[in-house]
């Protein structure tokens, strides 16, 4: 299975209108070739990410999303990119890009 990561949201004036698209995207893409992570950014740059993200009612109230997903950070490891949850991320020295 691919793993395919969805990136949304942002600090944009169009941060609403790229959440309805991804939704939208997410739930068309096909689960049994793909493994769907939504990865949505706040007005504010904070990353989040889970199966609760590619719910619309999710965002009903923006307030409650840092309690019902789960808070990432985009870090270096050797030659790669990757999320990892950000409390992790704070515990360790960071890496020269």
């Amino acid at each position: 299975m691919i793993k395919v990561g969805v990136i949304f949201g942002g600090e944009s004036v169009e941060h609403e209108v790229s959440i309805i698209t991804a939704v939208q995207a997410m739930s068309f893409m096909d689960t049994s070739k793909y493994d769907v992570i939504p990865i949505y950014i706040d007005k504010n740059r904070n990353w989040y990410t889970g199966d609760c993200l590619k719910n619309m009612e999710s965002y009903k109230n923006m307030a409650e999303i840092p309690f019902i997903a789960k808070e990432i950070t985009l870090t270096k490891k050797d030659d790669l990119y990757v999320l990892q949850k950000k409390s992790l991320a704070l515990l360790q020295t960071p890496q020269p890009y």
